[in-house]
């Protein structure tokens, strides 16, 4: 197999009001991912920020898609939180029947879709659900087995439908917090990382969390992998400078994954660097030199600066 995930596109993005998505790195992104030419590519939730798409996000995302389509690099995908709404119609439907993406599960219907769609990719098994026919999708591409599950809130009811989902196959997509490889504190996550590795999946294509936990994802023989998503989506996701007592940073990987026959290579995507920086000073000859030396040392397009001191300030 060699296939991309990425996950957390989160198209039509906007902060404080403003448009915040960048159509430019996106295209970007997708252009690399034809470069690398894989067999299918996979997304793990959070296509869109919304179930309200705008009419130009929509459009711009069929072109899109339609190149990997002309190439016969099928897409595979699940709806994350951001995805559906509580009517149980995404433009995931959409985009399915319009052959562009071959959708496993979705929204709050979990992985039963109440219609099957056209793919060549993709198998519907009829099921019955409180009296209602309705399909499981499973993607299938030259043997390999593709399995997945909309985002689920609630812990309780993952118990019961990931072994009954996730019975058996090759490539599972979740879009959930994963205990000890998140970076979330533990009681906020809905998934332990043993309930993964114990089904019979050699890679897990993560979505949900932004930040991506490669190298680190080797565990019990499995791949359980974050991809992160292509960009900043918001201020939590910038990257990191503390300044008070010694200077500390933090950079985020964005980027998507490319497995390649079992060996696994981040891709990182052209992203703007966005810092979000905190510093204490003392006097305004301190705070002058600390803003010098970070912008000499820092590559930043655009900065979000909040400042600690006991020092009154003339705002004049």
């Amino acid at each position: 197999m060699r296939f991309i995930h990425l996950a957390d596109v989160h198209i039509g993005k906007t902060y404080r009001g403003k448009d915040f998505f960048d159509w430019n790195l996106f295209e970007k992104s997708i252009k690399k991912i034809l470069d690398l030419s894989p067999d299918f590519v996979l997304i793990s939730g959070d296509l869109f920020d919304s179930p309200q798409v705008k009419p130009d996000d929509l459009l711009k995302t069929i072109e899109l898609l339609k190149k990997l389509k002309k190439k016969n690099i099928p897409v595979f995908t699940i709806e994350g939180n951001h995805d559906y709404n509580n009517k149980g119609l995404t433009y995931y439907d959409l985009l399915s029947k319009l052959g562009l993406i071959n959708n496993l599960s979705s929204g709050d219907k979990i992985g039963y879709l109440k219609e099957k769609y056209e793919s060549e990719f993709v198998n519907f098994k009829e099921i019955e659900l409180v009296g209602n026919k309705m399909y499981m999708a499973y993607g299938e591409f030259e043997g390999k087995i593709i399995k997945g599950l909309a985002y689920i809130r609630s812990e309780k009811t993952l118990k019961i439908l990931i072994p009954k989902f996730l019975d058996k196959g090759d490539v599972a997509l979740l879009h959930q917090s994963v205990r000890k490889i998140s970076g979330i504190p533990e009681e906020n996550c809905e998934v332990k990382l043993e309930e993964l590795t114990s089904l019979d999946f050699n890679y897990f294509a993560l979505g949900h969390i932004h930040s991506s936990n490669f190298p680190n994802i080797s565990f019990n023989h499995k791949k359980v992998v974050y991809s992160g998503s292509l960009d900043f989506t918001s201020k939590k996701d910038f990257h990191k400078i503390i300044w008070i007592g010694e200077l500390k940073d933090q950079h985020q990987k964005k980027g998507f994954i490319l497995f390649d026959n079992n060996n696994v290579e981040f891709i990182d995507s052209d992203v703007k660097n966005y810092y979000d920086v905190l510093i204490s000073f003392n006097d305004l000859k301190e705070l002058r030199e600390k803003l010098d030396y970070i912008n000499s040392k820092y590559s930043i397009d655009k900065l979000i600066l909040n400042l600690e001191t006991d020092v009154k300030l003339d705002r004049s």
